[in-house]
């Protein structure tokens, strides 16, 4: 950029770099985050992926449900996948003592993040607030907090 601008002089001003940056930068990650992070981890993309490729054939709830949590949770590795990127990125930490794991500075500050983030935009609070999730009761709204 700089070299066009010795060429042809006022082509390019730092502002003009400064917004095509952002704009790119914008758009890269407004792309990655709707497009291939969606198809990778959207249960949603499964589900219907599943259903088409065996269409026209029919499958019930409970059918549905069984091949959900074995496919996709168990084969496909979905909670390892996402246990081992909270460790990759210091969300979690290993504690030898007990063989176990918990949360990190960091992941208590995304915690705070998202939690700001559904109250602001008035979203479902019972994957922020699961302890307050009631099994016997899943269609509960999780108002407050």
């Amino acid at each position: 950029m700089f070299f066009a601008r010795r060429i042809w002089p006022g082509l390019l001003r730092i502002n003009d770099v400064i917004c095509i940056f952002f704009i790119f930068s914008g758009f890269t990650m407004g792309w990655f985050s709707l497009i291939p992070v969606t198809v990778e981890r959207s249960i949603s993309v499964y589900m219907l992926s599943y259903l088409d490729e065996n269409y026209p054939q029919t499958i019930t709830k409970d059918q549905f449900e069984k091949t959900f949590y074995k496919q996709y949770i168990h084969d496909f590795g979905a909670f390892d996948k996402r246990f081992r990127e909270q460790l990759d990125t210091a969300s979690i930490e290993y504690v030898p003592e007990g063989n176990s794991y918990r949360i990190t500075d960091k992941g208590r500050k995304i915690v705070w993040l998202f939690r700001t983030f559904a109250d602001v935009f008035g979203t479902e609070k019972k994957l922020i607030y699961p302890n307050e999730y009631k099994t016997d009761n899943p269609n509960q709204n999780m108002s407050g907090k």
